[in-house]
């Protein structure tokens, strides 16, 4: 099931099993470049929805966007085509994900905020 699936990949498995203590997908490099310590490639999109609230004088306005991460990530591979883990799920922690700073945000609308892993089975993570 996708669920197992998951839950295999959050917990590094089948490597994992070899080792005697607790891991998660995070303790392994996500690609050879990690490995020795070099950057890794990530593509960002942004697509602007809505802007609102504008202040002139003020300076400030309000923003609702979705900002799109792809990177490729060797720990993905799978036999599957694609899998979803969001934000509510009890592994998504364990997925490593790019930290994101905007050094001018006044603030954020927690209840709009949805955060989600697409996986696809050749290591891509959307």
């Amino acid at each position: 099931s996708a669920e197992t699936l998951i839950a295999q990949i959050a917990k590094g498995k089948p490597v994992s099993t070899m080792q005697k203590t607790e891991t998660t997908i995070n303790s392994y490099p996500m690609s050879l470049a990690s490995l020795f310590g070099k950057p890794n490639t990530i593509a960002l999109g942004l697509e602007v929805l809505r802007i609102s609230a504008i202040s002139q004088k003020k300076q400030l306005y309000k923003m609702h966007y979705i900002l799109k991460w792809k990177w490729r990530d060797c720990r993905m591979l799978m036999a599957c085509h694609h899998v979803d883990v969001n934000d509510y799920h009890k592994y998504f922690s364990h997925f490593w994900k790019p930290r994101l700073r905007i050094s001018e945000r006044e603030a954020d609308d927690s209840e709009m905020l949805v955060q989600q892993h697409t996986l696809l089975g050749h290591g891509w993570d959307y």
